[in-house]
């Protein structure tokens, strides 16, 4: 809330609040989400004033709700792109295929679902924030050099996020 308020004054937007109350407890709690909304209301008060209305908020909220698929989905997906099993990304497997699918679908999930480190942790078998960190970091390096694993994150990162 107090994110959502600060971003509304540097940003120039008479955010009532009701309507950040709202937001702060409707959309994702992440920085980036929250940041998103703000500059998505100014825009549309820009272009016109009175323009948003309490159904062009829930249309908002809705998109913004929509747009976030689960980690379960996002780990789905990636287990099946990889052909290993969803129970072999979340178990303690160091099998080479399963450990570069587990990071690749914690990169997916911080990427596309702007997941908190902690809460992707949780879901793959409670790993600790750093080891989130460190497998999206290792992913990053990794697009970089390897050309058919930025193809295969590419083509899975389009089926959330069809622009990119």
């Amino acid at each position: 809330l107090a994110l959502l308020r600060h971003a509304a004054r540097r940003q120039g937007v008479a955010l009532p609040a009701t309507l950040a109350n709202r937001l702060a407890d409707e959309l994702p709690g992440d920085a980036r989400s929250l940041l998103g909304a703000v500059a998505e209301l100014r825009v549309r008060l820009s272009e016109e004033p009175a323009s948003a209305d309490p159904e062009w908020i829930e249309g908002l909220l809705c998109q913004r709700r929509a747009a976030k698929p689960e980690v379960h989905q996002i780990a789905l997906a990636t287990a099946r792109r990889f052909g290993v099993r969803l129970a072999d990304l979340r178990s303690a497997s160091r099998r080479r295929n399963v450990v570069t699918a587990r990071a690749v679908a914690m990169y997916l999930a911080r990427r596309i679902g702007r997941y908190r480190l902690q809460e992707i942790g949780a879901y793959f078998a409670g790993r600790d924030h750093t080891t989130v960190l460190h497998n999206c970091r290792t992913i990053e390096r990794l697009l970089r050099v390897d050309a058919q694993l930025a193809k295969t994150v590419q083509s899975l990162h389009a089926k959330w996020e069809p622009n990119k």
